[in-house]
């Protein structure tokens, strides 16, 4: 990667690195894998010719049987580590020489990033996730993420200074532009319905995909009240993601997570207390974290239903218990339970909005879920209202 910098890539030298490539493809994988090609004509598709596949079904199922094939004399173990981190700096350079062939920065009908361009960058978050609690070598994974959002900032600032408007407009210069530079390029997520999360930094992507020891390990280059601004900034996301809106992504991959939909990794909540984040500086807070169980728990719930439809039933159990150890973990740090939370049920004419206590609006939640009871007893005496929920169901 840094020897990239030094080097910047042209469309000569892509050219020159894909037919590297595809040496390299058919010395090491003798022909189960080719590089299809042709390029597609919709835009919001990956392009044909930059995906690997196999040559037919019979080398797929053969490279799926492990328990064939390591066997093979000469055949070594594959470490899942150096695999998964191999694939991450994979994506983060094929980021760097994206921009070479085309933009990847889509300026109508909104500014937003390219779908293929994000989804480098959701594989990216991806592979991290898988290693980010593993890797020995912290540091060189914190620099090569580092130099990813670098890189993906300098092409946002590269794409709006050389923008040219198809008509003139004084205003694009004067105001838009310089707005639009001071916005990081994370807030800019492509998406089919409903708008992007705003993103001030790399840092709230990095929670959202739940990338523990990096957000923890850039918490702590910072100090005193810096520190504590930026957790408590942080804070919202892992209480109460923004589960609205569909990724244009979604159409690009089967396996696409959408990073706003689901419930970080619960470790991050002792990472932000310890950072001095608090849930007494924003009541606004602690109610979005109440709303948001029922994204989890609510039968007619949108994010839970598509959770249901593209996932399975694992991941909505996950979510959920991660919701409840959030609400736990604010209440331990000084969420008032007595707060009153409007709540708004039904759909157009039959739309009725009520007020309930926190300490109700909890227990409406997970009463009736018995894999909750102990956890709802629990919160229950912390707010100082004994319970009288039935542990054995």
């Amino acid at each position: 990667m840094v020897y990239d910098n030094k080097r910047p890539y042209d469309n000569d030298a892509v050219e020159g690195l894909a037919d590297e490539m595809q040496r390299r493809l058919q010395t090491s994988c003798v022909g189960l894998l080719t590089a299809e090609t042709g390029i597609s004509t919709n835009s919001n598709t990956v392009e044909t010719g930059k995906r690997v596949v196999f040559s037919d079904q019979t080398a797929k199922e053969w490279v799926r049987r492990k328990d064939i094939w390591q066997k093979l004399p000469g055949v070594k173990p594959v470490n899942d580590i150096e695999l998964d981190f191999s694939l991450l700096s994979g994506f983060a350079r094929h980021i760097k020489v994206f921009g070479v062939t085309r933009s990847p920065v889509l300026a109508w009908p909104s500014w937003r990033v390219r779908p293929d361009a994000w989804l480098l960058v959701s594989n990216v978050m991806r592979y991290a996730e898988r290693i980010d609690n593993k890797i020995d070598d912290l540091q060189k994974y914190c620099e090569l993420l580092d130099e990813v959002d670098s890189t993906c900032q300098r092409v946002w600032v590269a794409s709006l200074q050389s923008h040219k408007p198809l008509h003139e407009d004084p205003d694009w210069y004067e105001s838009r532009l310089p707005s639009l530079l001071k916005k990081h390029w994370s807030s800019y997520e492509p998406m089919d319905i409903g708008k992007p999360p705003k993103r001030k930094d790399f840092l709230t992507l990095a929670v959202q995909a739940s990338l523990v020891r990096y957000v923890d390990t850039k918490l702590n280059k910072l100090s005193g009240e810096a520190k504590r601004k930026k957790a408590q900034e942080l804070l919202p996301f892992v209480v109460s993601p923004k589960a609205d809106g569909i990724s244009a992504c979604a159409a690009l991959s089967g396996d696409y997570s959408e990073f706003h939909h689901d419930m970080p990794d619960s470790r991050l909540l002792d990472i932000l207390f310890d950072a001095g984040a608090s849930a007494r500086d924003d009541e606004r807070l602690w109610t979005k974290a109440l709303k948001a169980g029922r994204n989890y728990f609510s039968r007619g719930s949108v994010t839970m239903t598509h959770l249901l439809e593209t996932s399975s039933s694992a991941r909505l159990m996950e979510n959920r218990e991660r919701w409840v150890a959030a609400i736990k973990a604010l209440l331990q740090h000084g969420a008032d339970p007595n707060t009153d939370i409007q709540v708004t049920t039904g759909e157009g004419e039959n739309q009725s909005t009520t007020t309930v206590a926190a300490v109700d609006l909890i227990r409406d939640t997970l009463e009736g879920e018995p894999e909750y009871a102990v956890e709802l007893v629990e919160m229950e005496v912390l707010m100082g209202r004994r319970g009288s929920v039935g542990l054995a169901r």
